[in-house]
């Protein structure tokens, strides 16, 4: 009688040896390291557009403090005022009143500091002290672009 090639009873009945089942465990633990991995820097990328998409939106609120006051690129902030005696940056934020009812930050845990003057088209009013850190939080000319 011939030995069929394609069916072993031995090796059928023994199942997965411990050799095989650590390297399958192996595996899946690399494929979820990267995985892991993968979704750390998609977060900070978020984040860091994120951080653009509130600078980009302060710097239309001090836009539209500069036209409704008629004041100048390089006028300070002190000259903000909402003619309800909110004067400087409390009419940009921290007051129910304000453009932000309170002070954004940055979704990386950067602080924004404002600008003591208004700044001139494609500057920013905000930096986020998140820059330093390698990951630099700065908008572009063409991001600040008004529309």
């Amino acid at each position: 009688m011939k030995k069929s090639l394609l069916h072993s009873p031995r090796r059928s009945a023994r199942g997965f040896t411990l050799v095989e089942i650590a390297i399958v465990i192996a595996i899946i633990t690399l494929l979820a390291l990267g995985i892991s991995q993968s979704a750390t820097y998609f977060r900070a990328q978020a984040n860091k557009s994120l951080c653009i998409v509130i600078q980009k939106q302060v710097q239309d609120a001090v836009r539209s403090i500069e036209n409704l006051q008629n004041l100048n690129d390089g006028d300070p902030v002190s000259g903000f005022s909402d003619g309800n005696g909110l004067t400087g940056l409390a009419v940009l934020w921290g007051n129910t009143t304000s453009f932000f009812p309170v002070q954004p930050s940055c979704p990386s845990g950067g602080v924004y500091t404002p600008a003591a003057n208004i700044p001139v088209a494609g500057v920013a009013f905000v930096t986020c002290d998140w820059a330093g850190t390698g990951s630099p939080h700065t908008p572009t000319t063409k991001q600040l672009a008004s529309y």
